[in-house]
């Protein structure tokens, strides 16, 4: 990761206390919950339980993969900042009540499986589809959507929190990517 401009911290506080700049250091969370919303195409679990994914071996080998090439841990690590930096900015419709930064998963996650064509793109693809390309009119697409599915979630009364934890909501986001990439019935 040094050779891509980011210090992967294997102990804690370590770059940090040599003053390396806070949005360069990338902590063993930061990376799983990347790799776990991207790679794994799980929004849910990066967002509310990536400690968890962690604790035990099958859970941990899953999230770092060995059969993974290097380059989709700096992918993940790379294209989830892009996310971040889009959901911070991300104006919200006037109709919608949340907050986009909570939804940054989800968004990497929407954004790759449209990029990639496919609703879940195998992780050992990421490399190569090109991520740094997607623009803020591709992202505001791909959010549009993940609104339309969140108003219908908040109708049946769940909360925020709620949702952008909730495995059935990921079941919604994928859905919709079928609708979009397999069955066309619905515009991107």
């Amino acid at each position: 990761m040094l050779t891509r401009g980011y210090y992967y911290e294997r102990r804690k506080n370590y770059y940090k206390n040599q003053n390396k700049p806070r949005k360069e250091i990338v902590s063993i969370t930061y990376l799983a919950q990347s790799i776990i919303a991207i790679a794994l195409q799980e929004p849910n679990n990066a967002k509310g339980r990536p400690s968890t994914l962690l604790n035990d071996d099958e859970g941990y080998r899953r999230v770092f993969n060995p059969d993974f090439p290097w380059e989709v841990f700096y992918e993940c690590i790379k294209f989830m900042k892009t996310a971040e930096t889009y959901a911070k900015k991300h104006l919200l419709p006037d109709d919608v009540d949340a907050t986009p930064y909570n939804f940054r998963y989800h968004l990497a996650m929407f954004a790759t499986a449209v990029k990639s064509g496919v609703p879940q793109p195998k992780g050992s693809s990421i490399p190569s589809l090109g991520l740094d390309e997607i623009d803020d009119d591709f992202f505001a697409s791909c959010m549009s959507h993940i609104w339309e599915i969140y108003k219908e979630f908040r109708a049946n009364g769940s909360s925020e929190a709620t949702i952008m934890r909730a495995p059935d909501f990921d079941k919604a986001l994928q859905s919709r990517l079928k609708e979009i990439l397999i069955e066309k019935t619905i515009k991107f």
